[in-house]
């Protein structure tokens, strides 16, 4: 099996509005694909006891500084191939964030795209810029919350989620699984999460990138938690400004947090301490059992690719806590080395693409003729082009797609 090579191209395309629905005030029932995009005029809610199910493909477009306020339950589920998007075309304004306030039974959101979400007002709504969990319980996953801000009044946390008060002490019932975290920000703490007395919370297989806040974790900020379980995540590039943690911190007493298989790269803390985490381990001079000083070997840490090549030392050298890993042992950091998938593994300079950027139609050109898999996908991770039968000079057509960024 051919590992897929990874590179970033643009597109310029316009697309036309086929139909729109407007929603304001309470909400329930089913939002479908066919009266989408859903265009937020006023304030919505879910009320207590009522169900709102948001279909995969649907674009939820607020056209002013509205806030989503989850009362009963909701379940907005996206797939792989057709996400959901919880978006402004107004960037500078954005809007109020989804906001589970003592929210029915545990809500469910999966393959959605939360940006632009703005906080303001007092307490609460002055955190999270896209999700608040306020007393209540979400399972998340394979979601992407990009460009979110709280900044509310010069005392916003959470850029993307706040969450107070979630879980249960007899087990995890607040989940984010497979989710990316990109560019958010907050004046005070948690440039992309601030978690408040939550209980068992389990963040596994995320990715926090260039995330920023000024007062103290530059990604996550915990304050008296309790359990909380981070799995196979990645770190990278997020700062704080004024306090410690560029990627992690911790205030309160008594916080209990478990770190499994993470990997950390390029966090700082500008003016404070602990340039990834402010506990009590550092990029070097690590003291302790099990920890190796080595050049890691990852594959592209500039473009942010921590996978492990076949001769890093990070193969094999985990220890087993009792999840599924490939090989002797498992290996550190956030992803398990798979060496099925670097036969003849394909380098930038052994094809080519143009133009790049494109306003419609690419050529591919191979220096081989055996390339049996190519994909398209879009920052969502959602796959728009997937082709088995591959020539060694190929030409695709993007004209039906929107411009952006996506991957190759």
């Amino acid at each position: 099996m051919k590992k897929l090579s990874t590179l970033l191209f643009l597109i310029a395309i316009s697309t036309g509005i086929i139909a729109q629905t407007q929603v304001s005030g309470n909400q329930s029932g089913t939002w479908n694909a066919a009266n989408s995009p859903y265009q937020v005029i006023g304030e919505i809610i879910i009320p207590s006891g009522q169900i709102l199910t948001i279909e995969a493909g649907v674009e939820v477009n607020f056209q002013g500084h509205y806030k989503f306020t989850v009362q009963g339950n909701l379940q907005a589920l996206g797939t792989e191939t057709d996400s959901i998007f919880f978006t402004t075309d107004n960037q500078a304004t954005g809007w109020g964030g989804i906001r589970f306030d003592g929210s029915d039974g545990i809500s469910n959101l999966s393959y959605c795209r939360i940006e632009f979400g703005k906080t303001s007002g007092a307490y609460p709504d002055n955190h999270g810029g896209g999700m608040a969990l306020l007393a209540s319980d979400a399972v998340v996953s394979n979601c992407v919350f990009a460009d979110n801000d709280a900044t509310g009044g010069d005392t916003g946390m959470g850029g993307a989620v706040y969450a107070i008060n979630t879980g249960s002490s007899s087990g995890p019932l607040t989940f984010f699984t497979n989710c990316k975290f990109l560019r958010n920000h907050c004046y005070g703490e948690g440039g992309a999460i601030k978690f408040t007395s939550d209980m068992n919370t389990e963040i596994s297989g995320c990715e926090f990138i260039e995330n920023t806040c000024n007062y103290g974790g530059g990604a996550i900020s915990f304050y008296s938690v309790i359990d909380t379980k981070m799995i196979f995540c990645l770190f990278a590039d997020n700062y704080t400004m004024y306090s410690s943690g560029g990627a992690i911190h911790t205030l309160g007493v008594g916080n209990t947090l478990i770190f499994e298989q993470c990997t950390m790269s390029g966090n700082s803390a500008v003016t404070g301490d602990g340039g990834a985490v402010n506990l009590v381990f550092s990029p070097s001079g690590a003291t302790g059992s099990n920890n190796i000083n080595e050049n890691p070997q990852f594959a592209n840490p500039g473009m942010l690719d921590f996978h492990l090549t076949e001769t890093s030392p990070c193969i094999d050298a985990g220890i087993d806590i009792g999840y599924e890993y490939i090989g002797e042992a498992p290996d550190m950091g956030c992803y398990e080395f798979d060496q099925y998938l670097i036969t003849n593994e394909y380098q930038p300079n052994d094809f080519k693409i143009s133009p790049n950027p494109t306003t419609g139609k690419i050529n591919l050109e191979f220096a081989e003729d055996n390339i049996q898999q190519i994909r398209i996908s879009d920052l969502t991770g959602k796959t728009i082009i997937e082709k088995s039968e591959i020539q060694q000079n190929q030409t695709i057509d993007l004209s039906g797609f929107e411009s952006g960024v996506y991957f190759f």
